[in-house]
């Protein structure tokens, strides 16, 4: 999957789009709306018993982040987590910057 920051009638969208570059989300308007989306279409996919109360990961929270990083004196091996939902996104394809460079030429 891969997320998409494109124009539409001149207001930027985020949505995300699989590996066919069919679209698999609605328009979402920032990138904490994308990562929420993101989150629980991963979630769905899960076929077996789920474990986790929330599908928001208790890392995201800085205070108590920090306060384990000073106080604790080992270093985690994956400080964002594990699944691949614990880590941030990031827009991966840009037509938005593209679309707007032609504009402006």
């Amino acid at each position: 999957m891969k997320l998409i920051k494109d124009l539409n009638q001149n207001e930027v969208v985020l949505y995300w789009s699989g590996a066919g570059a069919e679209k698999l989300s609605p328009n979402l308007h920032n990138l904490a709306e994308s990562e929420e989306w993101w989150k629980k279409y991963h979630f769905s996919l899960y076929q077996g018993e789920e474990r986790r109360a929330s599908i928001y990961d208790r890392r995201k929270d800085e205070m108590k982040r920090g306060f384990f990083d000073t106080h604790n004196r080992f270093v985690r091996p994956n400080p964002d987590g594990r699944r691949i939902t614990d880590k941030p996104v990031k827009v991966d394809v840009d037509l938005a910057e593209l679309k707007l460079k032609l504009k402006i030429s």
